[in-house]
């Protein structure tokens, strides 16, 4: 049972060390640009799609306009090589989407600070 942990963790890690970041923008920076901003101006100009993002519609809820981020992730599942005890599997691999909420911080409908809150940020 360890090897098999042993294996499962080496292949996320190797999973993870491979995985490089294609989007051409630093989204901090990029997202700086936008304060000062009204809240309609920012939901008529941005485009997280252009940026390489998949994206969820902006929500507006009190002081914030919060766009949700999702980063697909696939985890390779290792397997076997003892023929006599195979892991138990129905699939290769596992999809995650990881969650970042950009959070555009309103005062009086203008967009003053930004705020990141997730796994994926």
């Amino acid at each position: 049972m360890k090897k098999h942990l042993i294996i499962l963790t080496f292949a996320i890690l190797a999973t993870a060390c491979q995985t490089t970041d294609l989007r051409p923008v630093d989204l901090h920076a990029y997202l700086l640009s936008y304060l000062g901003m009204s809240s309609a101006d920012i939901q008529q100009k941005l485009n997280f799609k252009s940026l390489g993002y998949q994206s969820a519609q902006a929500i507006q809820h009190n002081n914030q306009l919060i766009y949700t981020l999702y980063q697909p992730m696939n985890i390779p599942i290792a397997q076997s090589s003892d023929l006599n005890n195979p892991l138990p599997s129905s699939a290769n691999s596992y999809d995650l989407n990881l969650k970042c909420h950009v959070i555009f911080n309103l005062e009086n409908g203008i967009a003053r600070s930004i705020s990141y809150e997730g796994k994926a940020c």
